[in-house]
């Protein structure tokens, strides 16, 4: 067959669990098929758009340029008629009989109809809101989460992005900017009804959203089918009006190979890691407030990972280096995944403490396959995976306290940690995944 993937990014450019995966899945596609990627980068110094071919061993890879340099628009942030015209072109020149789109943020939404021009049989995996919600994660701009996508409501979060008047902008400063620095209830709650009562009421704005809706829905038609990684995801997107017969669950493939570096150490101490991208819908703040409650305790903390502003938002690192500064937390910063076995050697428990409805966390399954237990929160999909007192334990999202006590209940039963550790099931292998994604995209053709 030949096959065309497509994703915003890919490593080394981002080393992100959908980026992996991606990349990963087309290796493993391309030893039995012809495979090609394309996918997004960003280099100020190339001209925008411009298509460049990586040349490695495996699939074809191509990277579209955009530094969003050119957007004059907030329509131009979901589609963009310049990457339509030369990834069409590309799309025609390797006349895929398969295009499975990992995302399609930073790109433009009218690929997947595009691709189905070109007669191929589109497929996408669903690896967040991003369909739904232009934020991607279903968080407001002061991070509670939201229930769905409406009008009103995403002109609130988005107000920033879409051109709209001078009242409207002053609200969007106060419902971003200012939310994230107060700390007094009552004017939190006067920032927000003043921003919600001029952007709800904003018929620009809300046209706006209306047209991205719009615009999405036409994506969601030219799919033929999505996967979805966990049921929370495929039940959410039900409920937004995709078709049940249109959507399977289907778990992601692991990539092994990072076990060939794993090497189980001990140590009397408790072990936690939080391995992954930093930034505040990720939760790392809630681990660390837990361990200022934890004084007594015979046990650490390594933090792997680097801070990454979310949609603008630098100020979190700001907000957390504070709390990296206490006693028996270690910051080890960036790594490179090649690392991630080396890493989690030594680590008697992973904790994921995302406040948003993470889908299906790629470093749970990992822990999981090195036989590590996991602490993390109750929502989306991290419950599915996580089975409470099984292979791991679940705590209120958002919680310090609750999950401080979670801890403590392994500090003070190592029987019950090794218990847990015992009960991480085995991972599907990515050529396993790829096995079953071939099968499908035959059936499909047929």
């Amino acid at each position: 067959m030949r096959i065309l993937y497509v994703h915003h990014t890919l490593p080394p450019d981002s080393f992100a669990g959908s980026e992996i995966y991606q990349y990963r899945l087309a290796q493993a596609m391309s030893k039995r098929h012809e495979v090609s990627i394309i996918y997004r980068e960003a280099d100020a110094a190339a001209p925008e758009y411009q298509i460049r071919e990586r040349l490695e061993h495996g699939p074809r890879m191509f990277a579209i340029n955009n530094t969003f340099k050119e957007c004059t628009s907030f329509e131009m942030t979901y589609r963009n008629v310049a990457i339509e015209e030369r990834v069409g072109d590309l799309i025609q020149n390797l006349n895929p009989e398969i295009v499975h789109f990992g995302h399609v943020t930073c790109l433009s939404t009218e690929l997947p109809a595009i691709a189905r021009r070109h007669g191929a049989r589109v497929f996408m995996t669903l690896h967040d809101f991003w369909l739904l919600c232009q934020r991607g994660q279903l968080v407001r701009r002061d991070y509670s989460i939201c229930s769905g996508p409406t009008p009103a409501g995403c002109s609130t979060c988005l107000a920033d992005q879409i051109a709209v008047g001078p009242r409207t902008k002053q609200a969007a400063h106060f419902a971003g900017k200012y939310l994230r620095f107060t700390t007094s209830p009552p004017l939190r709650h006067l920032a927000q009804w003043y921003a919600r009562m001029n952007l709800a009421f904003s018929r620009e704005a809300k046209d706006a959203i209306r047209k991205r809706t719009a615009s999405i829905r036409g994506a969601i038609e030219a799919v033929d089918c999505f996967f979805s990684p966990s049921r929370f995801l495929r039940d959410f997107f039900i409920g937004a009006g995709v078709p049940p017969e249109k959507i399977s669950f289907l778990r992601l493939g692991l990539d092994k190979s990072f076990l060939a570096q794993y090497r189980r150490t001990s140590s009397p101490t408790l072990r936690l890691a939080y391995v992954g991208s930093i930034m505040a819908t990720k939760g790392l703040h809630v681990l660390l407030e837990a361990m200022r409650l934890l004084p007594g305790e015979d046990v650490s903390l390594s933090v792997h990972g680097s801070f990454q502003p979310f949609h603008g938002d630098a100020t979190y690192e700001a907000r957390t280096r504070p709390l990296l500064q206490q006693p028996r937390v270690t910051f080890a910063g960036p790594f490179r995944h090649d690392e991630l076995g080396r890493i989690l050697s030594d680590v008697d428990l992973l904790v994921v403490p995302s406040v948003w409805y993470e889908n299906s966390p790629l470093t749970i399954q990992e822990a999981f396959e090195a036989g590590i237990p996991v602490i993390a929160s109750d929502i989306g999909g991290m419950k599915e995976l996580v089975s409470h007192g099984k292979n791991g334990l679940l705590f209120s999202a958002g919680s310090p306290a609750d999950l401080a006590r979670r801890i403590r209940e392994l500090t003070g039963d190592r029987a019950l940690l090794r218990r847990l550790a015992s009960g991480a099931p085995q991972q599907k292998a990515i050529t396993e995944n790829a096995r079953e994604l071939e099968e499908i995209y035959q059936e499909y053709l047929r």
